[in-house]
């Protein structure tokens, strides 16, 4: 047992955070710092090759998970995604809708076919309940403890309400779930486990009702979810928040040293987030802008299941020899990716409509607030955050080029619109906010 003993805690499960590089780390620092305020501790259970060097205000990190969302599926996800990797992005992810639109099709069959009870998930999803267990014993978890996931698997969430079914120990604590990705994808099996749909029913119709709080962080997630439980389970929304900027001076000074146009792309090098459209636009600008333009790509490599599309881009962006083009190959620490962030003129945000009609993005949320244009996709969450103010909205990837080469013409007044919205727009994604939405969640019925 813990020597701290401290009375209201904040317990943060996330088996994806791993080191200070991307979104988990600046999220879970963020819900630290409002939950200090609170004078509540936070402990934060990461996953286990997490770096023991980490630190957050008032808490700590302990290495625990063995396993965490990229790393999850095993042989089978790893195939299909090889398989799939086989076919352009243009097939591609039609295939992945339309087995997605097949498993809906047969699902309200297959509702009277499946028992949760015997189902089995993989070692890996069953690990996570009994590491969850283990956790919550030694923070010494009781009922006045916020314990929060701010991000889960399908076959996690199985694991985890199995494993407090069968528990009474736990019975009387509750859980509060960011459900993140779409809802169809969530709605589809994995790892031996059945769509998150059928878990919803199972919860509804618990005597007595259940200890599990859900929450999306965009409207649209949310509205997407409650049509799979029939409207029979609330959800909550949640605002994304993130730690105040704290950039690294030496890269800082760097990377706002050019007088070049500074064109940032952020994130991951991905197909559902555009990358491969930067090469024929970068293509295309040098034509307009020649020796204008400085773009600054974070491009981490994604191993040997990298899509083909990101390869042939990587390469063309590669092979740009006159210093225009930057690709960063390496993860950044937290304090480098503000550095990059405030350095930038315009961000790019090229994702494709098609995954983020519903989702989220962390990244959109630090560009309005830290008051930098932007380009977003038409028809999609990032678009009604922006809605044409301080940013240029393209309809397909074809027109990405031209929606940048618009920007870069209106450049003095995206910027002005952009540092006019920040504060307000910071202010909606507190993690003050967002610890008084799980308090608020605590004493609300899920049921709808």
């Amino acid at each position: 047992m813990p020597e701290h003993t401290a009375n209201r805690k904040l317990i943060i499960l996330d088996p994806s955070l791993k080191d200070t590089g991307g979104h988990f780390y600046e999220y879970d620092v963020a819900i630290a710092a409002a939950a200090l305020r609170q004078a509540r501790y936070t402990w934060i259970y990461a996953n286990k090759s997490c770096h023991t060097g980490l630190t957050i205000p008032g808490g700590e990190i302990d290495p625990w998970f063995t396993t965490e969302w990229s790393a999850a599926g095993g042989r089978i996800k790893t195939s299909i995604r090889f398989i799939l990797n086989i076919f352009p992005a243009a097939v591609r992810i039609p295939l992945l809708q339309l087995g997605r639109f097949v498993w809906t099709l047969t699902k309200n069959k297959s509702q009277r076919t499946i028992n949760l009870e015997s189902a089995k998930v993989s070692n890996a999803a069953a690990a996570f309940g009994k590491e969850v267990t283990e956790a919550l014993h030694h923070a010494g978890c009781n009922g006045d403890d916020i314990i929060f996931l701010p991000t889960i698997r399908t076959s996690e969430l199985f694991a985890l309400w199995t494993t407090v079914k069968n528990n009474t120990e736990l019975s009387d604590l509750q859980f509060h779930i960011v459900l993140r990705r779409d809802a169809a994808e969530m709605d589809f099996p994995e790892d031996g486990a059945p769509g998150i749909s059928f878990l919803f029913r199972e919860l509804h119709a618990m005597p007595g009702g259940n200890g599990f709080r859900f929450y999306c962080d965009t409207q649209q997630l949310c509205d997407d979810y409650s049509r799979l439980s029939s409207n029979k389970l609330k959800f909550r929304i949640l605002p994304i928040p993130f730690p105040i900027a704290n950039p690294d001076p030496t890269s800082l000074i760097q990377w706002t040293s050019s007088p070049a146009i500074k064109l940032v792309y952020l994130g991951g090098a991905r197909t559902e987030k555009g990358f491969h459209l930067l090469s024929r636009a970068e293509n295309i600008l040098r034509e307009n802008y020649p020796g204008t333009l400085l773009w600054r790509l974070q491009a981490p490599k994604g191993g040997p299941l990298e899509e083909p599309e990101v390869i042939a881009a990587r390469q063309k962006l590669l092979s740009v020899r006159d210093g225009s083009v930057e690709l960063i190959e390496r993860n950044l620490s937290s304090a480098e990716f503000h550095s990059l962030l405030l350095s930038a003129d315009i961000i790019l945000l090229p994702y494709l409509r098609e995954f983020y009609r519903s989702r989220s993005s962390g990244i959109l949320v630090q560009v309005l607030a830290a008051g930098k244009p932007v380009i977003v996709p038409a028809g999609t969450w990032l678009s009604s955050q922006t809605n044409g103010v301080g940013a240029v909205e393209f309809e397909s990837p074809v027109d990405f080029p031209a929606a940048l080469l618009k920007a870069i013409q209106q450049l003095p007044r995206l910027s002005q619109e952009a540092r006019d919205r920040s504060v307000a727009y910071a202010a909606l994604h507190s993690a003050d906010s967002l610890l008084a939405g799980l308090e608020s969640g605590a004493g609300d019925n899920p049921l709808s």
